[in-house]
């Protein structure tokens, strides 16, 4: 890198990628859970009522995310798993991720996107993907009940929105959702760089980051120090993170691996394996045969699979299976 910053003393690169790391002042992950309980007026055993998270979702609309375009919502909610079972008046039903509120209790299992920034109540075997918040290094984080950070972001007793629940099961109660939630604020960080007069080669830098690539940043100060920089080199870690879609790209059959694209979908075998990826697979479309509604990242590929080459209700299930 050859960089000056203010054009005459050198610029110090290792500090930037820290300040990237966006902080949380909310204290919902330290409280004590009845004081929790008042403040979202809520039952922590039983959940909302359905008419007041009726009232609760008119007023504060729906939970998603701020300043992304209709085909990032479009892959948020259909090419990952979006639901989320949430205790109604004391039963669980399974509610799409858009539709949660403050103050829904929750259950999170293996597989799941978490829909919203949720304080654990109990948990048992939890880890958590964290990789669209922090980036691919050390991503995988256990998670329990106690608080162990003043910061939301570092705390184990929080699931936070746009992670994923590697294993467990984990109940919890939702303290945050939509614009509100850390990565809600951090997308909004990002637009309000745009109402900053930077100068122009920072604004092009800052229209690729926010736009083109899909990059999120935490902290849009940092990118005013950008303004001297040559070459910018990023690592992984905590900086530059890109969203994934997990797919079947080759498949075992007849004693050979092979591509999806080339496969010999007349053998009888191609079919029984289609019969397979939908047999334990929860995975549904709904109404409009265009939104999948599914519980995690392999079901949703290997449904995917079979689309490609039959709707599913015309995979035929022999009596044999």
């Amino acid at each position: 890198i050859n960089a000056e910053y203010g054009g005459s003393a050198p610029f110090d690169y290792s500090n930037c990628l820290s300040e990237l790391v966006m902080t949380s002042v909310e204290d919902e992950h330290r409280i004590p859970l009845e004081d929790l309980a008042k403040r979202l007026s809520t039952n922590l055993k039983n959940g909302l009522s359905n008419s007041e998270r009726e009232k609760r979702l008119n007023k504060s609309g729906l939970n998603i995310l701020p300043h992304i375009d209709a085909k990032e919502q479009e892959y948020w909610e259909t090419a990952l798993p979006n639901t989320t079972l949430v205790r109604i008046d004391g039963e669980l039903s399974r509610v799409l991720n858009r539709n949660l509120v403050v103050g829904d209790v929750v259950t999170l299992i293996e597989g799941d996107i978490v829909g919203a920034d949720i304080r654990i109540l109990s948990c048992s075997n939890v880890t958590v993907d964290m990789s669209p918040l922090i980036g691919y290094e050390d991503s995988i984080k256990k998670r329990g009940i106690k608080c162990t950070n003043e910061d939301q972001l570092n705390s184990e007793n929080m699931l936070l929105a746009s992670s994923y629940i590697v294993s467990g099961v984990a109940n919890g109660v939702v303290v945050s959702v939509g614009a509100s939630t850390i990565m809600g604020r951090t997308l909004g960080s990002v637009e309000s760089v745009k109402k900053t007069p930077p100068s122009k080669r920072v604004q092009l830098m800052i229209y690729e980051l926010a736009n083109q690539a899909r990059i999120w940043v935490k902290n849009p100060d940092v990118l005013s120090r950008f303004n001297h920089l040559d070459f910018l080199i990023t690592p992984t870690a905590g900086v530059v993170t890109f969203l994934s879609k997990m797919v079947v790209a080759n498949i075992y059959f007849d004693g050979t691996v092979q591509k999806t694209s080339g496969s010999n979908t007349s053998s009888p075998t191609f079919q029984n394996l289609l019969r397979a990826c939908l047999l334990v697979n929860a995975s549904k479309t709904d109404s409009d045969r265009k939104t999948i509604i599914t519980t995690n990242h392999y079901e949703t590929a290997l449904y995917n699979f079979v689309l490609k080459f039959k709707n599913v209700e015309e995979v035929v299930f022999p009596n044999e299976f």
